[in-house]
């Protein structure tokens, strides 16, 4: 099915600025170049010109995320938006260096503390400037960027009762966790609960992001099913496996705590989605290995399950024209951020996808985009847990993007996909 219309004409403004930037740069520089070098360059033939041109375009192309390069609205600093004090970029592009990880700074008990809304972090990271190109900064940009990105293409969420805790890790830092209580009166069990993960290539997102927090107010109050979403560490400060462990301990948490926050025990999922797909299923499998608790389903949304990049599918790049290149270098750039060496990626708290059993796991429901490289991902491991014997199904969203859920103010099919993961919860 070709692309979404919405995401056609954004792949082709996004090609048209791309090769403007670079004829300027190019233009640029020429001006500065020795006057025979200059001479000869305007003695080429005018189709070998536009050749030079086409591939500066490729070589420059930004990707958000595997599958996507090109797609996302170009987001340039001007005088008329919240970032006109400096320049903003796409966080996914930056390349800043990796510092070491952050030491273990566990705590003995867990503690609830006072909530935080989207629009309060905003205004504290607009507010708190910090040195550029620093990890600090990074993650400032991120959160900006995405508060922008949403006010064009996203919905807004309802205004819940929320509550917040923070978690002791054992050996890792500590863990704050966000619970979203649907406003509908409550089972006499309790809400039936999903333990949730965003996305954000390991190494941005969290639970204050406007998009993220918008998306979990709104699958909350349409599933009727309470939140538990995860602000698990991000990469490169907390590498593999920190965010797993932080989730494991979350979930045990959650089944221990579940009556006294009127949560049903009986009726626990989790989810993730990206980055967060490949964290909840790997908790799903610690899961199975430590404790076992009895977990009712895992929707994962568009899942990264394999950092090897055995799964990679490179049709939806031949369709877009997007260079091969560009996922292999975001895919080396997860890696590195992610993992302390590259042979962890084989290992199954990694790579989901290269567990030697899946047997035993709860039932799986994934959702995968056609025009989205880790589609792959998604379908070999619906394939897997079906031969291990558990119930599984990847629903394909033709002419979607990686990102296309988040788009739910701008793309009809965004609400659909809402609405089936929607329908998925419902069955807690």
């Amino acid at each position: 099915m070709p692309l979404d219309p919405y995401f056609e004409r954004q792949l082709r403004e996004n090609r048209a600025g791309t090769i403007t930037d670079i004829r300027q740069r190019i233009a640029a520089t020429t001006r500065a170049l020795p006057g025979r070098v200059l001479t000869a360059i305007r003695g080429l033939p005018a189709h070998a010109i536009a050749i030079l041109g086409d591939l500066g375009s490729r070589l420059f192309a930004g990707s958000r995320h595997p599958g996507t390069a090109a797609l996302e609205p170009r987001v340039p600093a001007s005088r008329d938006t919240p970032f006109d004090e400096e320049e903003f970029e796409d966080p996914c592009t930056s390349a800043n260096p990796a510092p070491e990880d952050s030491g273990p700074e566990a705590t003995a008990h867990w503690r609830e503390i006072s909530p935080t809304g989207a629009l309060e972090a905003f205004t504290a990271a607009k507010a708190h400037r910090v040195p550029r190109g620093t990890p600090a900064w990074e993650e400032r940009n991120a959160l900006l960027w995405d508060r922008k990105l949403h006010g064009r293409v996203g919905l807004d969420g309802p205004d819940l009762t929320t509550r917040e805790f923070v978690i002791p890790v054992p050996g890792f830092p500590e863990v704050r966790v966000r619970l979203y209580l649907p406003e509908s009166p409550a089972p006499e069990t309790g809400f039936p609960v999903v333990l949730a993960f965003f996305g954000g290539a390991f190494h941005v997102g969290g639970i204050d992001y406007t998009s993220v927090d918008a998306g979990f107010r709104r699958r909350t109050q349409d599933a009727r099913v309470a939140y538990l979403a995860v602000d698990y560490a991000r990469a490169p400060g907390s590498r593999f496996p920190t965010p797993v462990e932080q989730g494991y301990a979350a979930l045990d948490w959650l089944f221990t705590r579940a009556p006294a926050l009127g949560l049903d025990p009986n009726r626990i999922g989790i989810t993730g989605a990206s980055s967060g797909g490949n964290i909840a299923a790997a908790v799903t499998l610690a899961n199975r290995e430590r404790a076992n608790h009895p977990l009712r389903l895992q929707l994962l949304e568009v899942p990264s399950l394999d950092l090897t990049g055995s799964h990679i599918d490179l049709r939806p790049l031949r369709e877009m024209r997007v260079p091969k290149f560009l996922v292999a270098r975001e895919l080396r750039a997860i890696r590195s951020r992610y993992l302390a060496h590259p042979d962890q990626a084989r290992t199954q708290l990694a790579s989901p996808l290269h567990a030697a059993d899946l047997g035993g796991l709860p039932a799986a429901h994934i959702i995968i985009a056609e025009y989205d490289t880790l589609r792959g991902d998604g379908a070999a491991y619906a394939r897997a847990l079906r031969r291990a014997g558990v119930s599984a199904s990847a629903i394909e969203f033709q002419g979607a993007t990686h990102d296309a859920g988040m788009y739910t103010a701008a793309v009809p099919l965004a609400e659909h996909w809402h609405l089936h993961a929607v329908a998925i919860l419902r069955t807690l």
